[in-house]
Parts: C-alpha cells; sequence; structure tokens
C-alpha cells in the first residue's frame, strides 16, 4: 500500500491492524468511488456516484448499462488487485 509509510509506524513501534486505500476514478459524466482495505480479510468497495442538478442526467447515469459496470469491476479486479475472476467466491 504504501512500503514507506509502514516503515515509519513500524519504525516507531506501532502495529499496523489494517491498510486502507481509496481512490475516485472518473467515469463518464460521474465517478467511481473506490477503495481496498486490507486487515485480517481484504474488502474491496465499489460505489458508482454522480451528481447534478439536472434529473433527466441522473435518470440517465441510473440507466447505465449493468454490463458495463461488470467489465469496469472485473477490469479492476484482475488488472488492479491481480485476483482473476475465477478465484472469486473462493
Amino acid at each position: 500500500m504504501n512500503p514507506h509509510l509502514d516503515n515509519l509506524l513500524s519504525d516507531a513501534e506501532f502495529e499496523i491492524k489494517s491498510r486502507l486505500i481509496r481512490r475516485t476514478l472518473k467515469c463518464d459524466n460521474g465517478v467511481i468511488n473506490f477503495s481496498i482495505e486490507q486487515g485480517e480479510e481484504m474488502k474491496v468497495e465499489f460505489n458508482f456516484h454522480r451528481q447534478s442538478p439536472d434529473s433527466n442526467e441522473l435518470i440517465k447515469w441510473l440507466n447505465y448499462p449493468i454490463e458495463e459496470i461488470q467489465k469496469i469491476i472485473l477490469a479492476m479486479f484482475e488488472k488492479v488487485i491481480h485476483i482473476p475472476i475465477g478465484e472469486l467466491g473462493k
């Protein structure tokens, strides 16, 4: 996650119980809030977010094709987290 910070904390005799990385990524006219928490278990969260005063734009965002969302999430698992989708659920 951040080995330099981890080393500083360890050198100061702190025990790291969990680590968290959070990013906000552009996705069309909205964003994907993406976080990975690594502790005793790994926790991955995705939140697709769109803010607009125009209700038609928000309705369009809510109708974002599920197949595209699945592609994005699969790419995150495989290319970023390095977990082949076949290993999920094990």
